[in-house]
């Protein structure tokens, strides 16, 4: 028991070192997040996302946080208006990588529309990323990358709360939303089109391909990790592995919402993620 204590100190000890010297080196690259007060809901690309009531969401007084290439629907982003739009994968600010995974139209198209924003939205990235377009409708909020892998107690509820603390490797978008509108003091937080079912969409070829068939509300599509250099043959336990962390991220933000009070909701009732009750959307919009 002592030495298992003893373990666990030195562990934690060894990440608030690391923390630090991360902060050290990115200090005054973010500012502190406001969601305070709002009721929000996270629109992933998910299938689930096709069918839900955005007008009757927006006339209960929730805002819109959209992600990725959710604008690439023109007519249904230009009619909700998100608030806020996230993005975080680093293809999105690398040209070469957008070549690489044949996308490179999608990015461009992507950039256009985000040019025509016409009311106040504020754009979240990475700390050490730049955004890809030039409109002065669109703020720029910056989280941080300083990981820290202990556990959530006083300390770091109010490093995350400050932004200058994040779990480490957020690595889908829906993770770095959620992380911005919990560091942000929302009030309410929803879930729609994250079903994160990428066990379900995996398939390996006779020819030892990694295959995911991509679903989103906007139509589907067949991804070849071994061609898209996502993994390399032989190592689809590196890809899996990267899905369990992100699972353990969602672990973490559900302490981190607990701790703070503000209910999460997953809207999508087929959701692999399990640490968020599920509600029907029509039961949020009755409460």
């Amino acid at each position: 028991m002592i030495f298992r204590k003893l373990r666990k100190s030195a562990t934690e000890i060894s990440f608030a070192r690391k923390w630090l010297l991360r902060y050290l080196k990115n200090r005054g690259k973010t500012s502190v997040l406001n969601t305070s007060g709002e009721k929000i809901i996270i629109v992933g690309n998910g299938p689930s996302t096709g069918e839900f009531e955005f007008e009757e969401f927006a006339k209960l007084g929730y805002n819109f946080v959209c992600v990725n290439f959710f604008a690439l629907d023109e007519e249904k982003f230009f009619s909700i208006k998100p608030k806020y739009y996230c993005v975080s994968d680093n293809a999105f600010y690398d040209r070469s990588r957008q070549e690489k995974s044949g996308e490179t139209d999608g990015f461009n198209r992507l950039v256009e529309i985000l040019e025509k924003v016409d009311w106040e939205m504020t754009f979240v990235l990475a700390a050490n990323k730049e955004p890809f377009f030039n409109n002065r409708r669109i703020a720029i909020q910056k989280l941080n990358l300083n990981n820290y892998d202990g556990s959530i107690d006083w300390l770091t509820l109010k490093l995350y709360d400050k932004n200058i603390a994040c779990f480490s490797n957020i690595l889908n978008v829906v993770s770095s939303a959620l992380f911005f509108c919990l560091s942000g003091n929302a009030t309410e937080i929803g879930l729609i089109g994250a079903e994160n079912n990428i066990i379900h969409q995996l398939r390996v070829t006779e020819n030892n391909d990694v295959l995911v068939e991509r679903e989103h509300f906007y139509g589907t599509s067949t991804l070849n990790l071994i061609e898209r250099g996502k993994v390399k043959k032989g190592e689809l336990y590196k890809y899996m592995q990267m899905c369990s962390d992100t699972f353990r991220n969602y672990y973490k933000l559900a302490s981190y919402a607990k701790m703070k009070g503000i209910p999460v909701y997953n809207l999508c009732m087929n959701s692999l993620i399990d640490v968020f009750e599920k509600k029907h959307a029509s039961d949020l919009l009755r409460k």
